[in-house]
């Protein structure tokens, strides 16, 4: 789920009941009522690992787990007019088994995506796309946690950093948090710190501001 703008939030979702297809949704807020348009089908396939981001006015991206073929993570471009949603062109990520993926907007024009790559080594990973209209390109990839990885969570800061949180399954299971800093389409990264000494399942981050989460 994301907010498209303060009576307007987006979410997208596996649609088991039929066929197992992604699909997202706009909903409409007014005061405390909120109000769903038609549902729109971006994958016609099994869909998991669903993380959806606004970066334009009008526009939202959502990376995913595309079961076929091979697990891949992938991404696509929704263009909101009133409730209804129109689809972009989806491209390819990590063309590898790809788990825990969360996508956040950097700026009008570029995002990052955090996920577990399991075809290699199942290591944190992140990798910056751009967008060139109805789709996104991706780059180089940077792995953030040279150690199997779960429950990535990454979160704006500013146009050039984010924060990224996870369980950190090679440093006893603990909560872990790293800021990652882009430049062009290259990723750097600060220490690790945990936030919880002990095991952390499903980590969720938020940003408040550009220096706090």
């Amino acid at each position: 789920i994301d907010a498209m703008d303060s009576n307007t939030i987006v979410i997208a979702y596996g649609e088991y009941d039929y066929s197992r297809f992604g699909a997202a949704v706009i909903g409409t807020i007014s005061g405390t009522t909120v109000s769903f348009g038609s549902e729109f089908q971006f994958n016609y396939d099994i869909t998991r690992e669903i993380s959806v981001s606004k970066f334009n006015t009008d526009k939202f991206v959502i990376a995913y787990q595309k079961f076929f073929p091979s697990l891949h993570g992938t991404a696509v471009i929704g263009t909101v007019s009133g409730t209804n949603i129109s689809y972009g062109s989806a491209t390819t990520f990590n063309p590898a088994q790809t788990y825990y993926i969360s996508v956040a907007a950097l700026d009008t024009d570029k995002i990052v995506v955090t996920y577990q790559d399991y075809n290699n080594g199942r290591n944190g990973t992140a990798v910056i796309g751009q967008n060139l209209g109805s789709y996104f390109i991706f780059y180089t990839e940077y792995v953030f946690n040279a150690a199997e990885t779960k429950y990535t969570s990454a979160r704006k800061l500013t146009s050039t950093k984010f924060i990224v949180c996870f369980q950190d399954i090679g440093s006893s299971y603990y909560g872990t948090a790293m800021v990652g800093t882009v430049s062009g389409t290259a990723v750097s990264y600060g220490s690790e710190f945990p936030f919880k000494t002990a095991y952390a399942d499903y980590c969720s981050a938020s940003a408040f501001d550009a220096t706090n989460f």
